[in-house]
């Protein structure tokens, strides 16, 4: 059975992470490989749905900015609880049992990448950051460019845990938002900057 290859993307809000990890897996699929996005967020959310479903008539996976305003506090604080009870290891815990699952019953004859795209904390010596790297996985930073300057963190929770985890990371991108252009102009720019990057990360 070929072993795992994990890509942990960290960044701020609204830089493009999820749009990066799709490019990586159209690549890593072009080459044969079984490829999938998994996401911390998401195991904190599922914990959370029934709660919020029965007691406050809101679903977590809701789209709408006004309906998520509500409830982000409350999943923020549960996160936080469950990572300082476990020296940041909760929320990696479940995502990691997740893709073993996945990795013996998708790929035991095809190379299996599991890419991350939100690696976010970095507060405990067993944080997200850190799995990535004791993983022997490959950290990436993200960064984007909006009207020449870098785009600054939104909160303090950013502006505390993104430094450190840009500190650690193997491999930093930047990239421009793109404005007023087509989707394959948007596609081609996109796959100028992962190309390089997927050389670097990819099986070899």
């Amino acid at each position: 059975m070929y072993s795992i290859k994990l890509i942990g993307i960290g960044a701020i809000a609204r830089v493009g992470k999820d749009t990066l990890a799709d490019c990586l897996i159209n690549l890593f699929e072009r080459d044969g490989c079984v490829a999938k996005k998994y996401s911390l967020a998401a195991a904190l959310k599922n914990d959370l749905k029934d709660f919020l479903n029965e007691k406050c008539q809101m679903n977590v996976w809701s789209d709408n900015s006004e309906e998520k305003s509500k409830f982000r506090d409350l999943l923020v604080e549960y996160g936080k609880v469950q990572r300082d009870r476990t020296n940041g290891t909760h929320w990696t815990r479940i995502v990691e049992n997740q893709i073993e699952q996945d990795h013996y019953s998708l790929a035991q004859e095809k190379p299996f990448v599991a890419i991350v795209p939100d690696i976010r904390y970095a507060e405990y010596d067993g944080d997200e950051h850190m799995w990535v790297k004791g993983r022997g996985g490959s950290l990436i930073y993200l960064d984007r460019i909006l009207n020449g300057k870098l785009i600054e963190p939104a909160n303090l929770q950013e502006s505390t845990n993104a430094p450190k985890i840009k500190s650690c990371c193997d491999h930093h991108i930047v990239w421009e938002t793109v404005g007023d252009v087509n989707i394959e102009n948007i596609c081609k720019y996109h796959y100028s900057i992962v190309n390089p990057l997927y050389n670097k990360v990819k099986f070899h």
